[in-house]
């Protein structure tokens, strides 16, 4: 017996394959994560920050969200943690650079986590501006200074801006080793391409197949607390299973009578767990380790071929029968008085 727990992370939005803003051609258009290299004390720059075309400290840093995320030319969710890096990385540039002026240009800001709400106030009194707004397009002049142009959604403005620097908060993708996880493990995915579990309230952490647990950003876009919260419950889960020497499986699963199954493969396509298989003398197959009882299979059976284990049909009809002529018995019957 073993388990197994997939921690596949993410990978960045490739922003290098559509050149959104300019990335790639303007040497002055980065990401977040390469400005968070950018400030690191054992970066390249020793937590300094330069103009990559020059090398000139820049007075101007402009920040755009949402790259790549809630759009439906890339990715239409939310990838979570884009805001809190922004504000992050704005009081880490203020802090070094008093002077700088640092504008973030947003959707929605989204901080919902513990204690970032009273974060994202703390940033807006450090000076760094907040623009509601689109940005349209960005251009270069001949010194690599880069002029915005961009649509403020409160005031209705077109906004013309020159800054030195232009910082992209690209959104999260699923990893290519989710992707392999999901070939070889033989798990779901939802429509984003992250791996889905059995219910994301009460079962958060285990996916179709019994032992394989899901975590972090493998499940979707999370930030470093989170991704903690969920490498804990998915340990716990394999802990649990691994601590018991015999498995203790749900008998509520469902079963086929071959007298009655066509082999019309309907319940083999809609089943999620791949419990559910016709075999070669077209009669189907019910895996009992993999079979959750969700009942899809049953009320898709067109030859009403197939049953619930303690809910049956047939047991439906006779609790239904006994109840009726219980409440029938407990009616008063009336009586009639004839009269000569």
């Amino acid at each position: 017996m073993g388990a197994v727990i997939v921690a596949t992370g993410y990978d960045e939005y490739p922003i290098i394959e559509t050149n959104e803003y300019n990335y790639g051609i303007y040497p002055n258009v980065i990401t977040q994560i390469e400005l968070e290299s950018l400030l690191s004390p054992i970066g390249p720059t020793g937590g300094h920050i330069y103009r990559i075309s020059d090398g000139k400290t820049p007075k101007t840093v402009i920040m755009i969200q949402c790259v790549g995320s809630r759009s439906l030319k890339a990715n239409p969710y939310c990838s979570m943690v884009c805001c809190n890096v922004a504000l992050k990385n704005a009081q880490l540039l203020k802090q070094e650079y008093p002077e700088m002026d640092v504008i973030i240009f947003y959707i929605d800001i989204r901080t919902t986590d513990k204690g970032n709400e009273e974060y994202y106030r703390t940033i807006r009194e450090a000076d760094v501006r907040m623009i509601r707004g689109k940005v349209g397009e960005i251009n270069e002049d001949k010194d690599h200074n880069l002029i915005i142009r961009a649509y403020s959604s409160l005031s209705g403005e077109l906004l013309k801006i020159k800054a030195d620097m232009v910082v992209l908060s690209t959104g999260m993708n699923p990893s290519k080793g989710t992707m392999e996880a999901i070939d070889v493990l033989g798990l779901s995915k939802g429509p984003n391409g992250f791996l889905t579990e059995i219910h994301g309230c009460l079962k958060p952490q285990e996916t179709k197949n019994m032992g394989i647990y899901i975590c972090g950003c493998a499940a979707g876009p999370k930030n470093i607390p989170y991704s903690v919260s969920t490498a804990l419950a998915a340990a716990s889960k394999a802990a649990a299973l691994l601590s018991h020497k015999t498995i203790i499986q749900e008998l509520i699963i469902a079963e086929v009578d071959e007298t009655l199954c066509i082999g019309c493969h309907r319940c083999e396509k809609l089943c999620e767990y791949g419990a559910i298989s016709v075999d070669e003398n077209e009669i189907a197959i019910v895996d009992e380790l993999k079979c959750k009882g969700c009942g899809v299979c049953i009320s898709s059976c067109p030859a009403r071929a197939i049953d619930l284990k303690y809910y049956r049909d047939s047991q439906f009809e006779a609790e239904i029968k006994g109840i009726g002529e219980s409440v029938i018995e407990t009616i008063p019957k009336k009586s009639t008085k004839i009269e000569n």
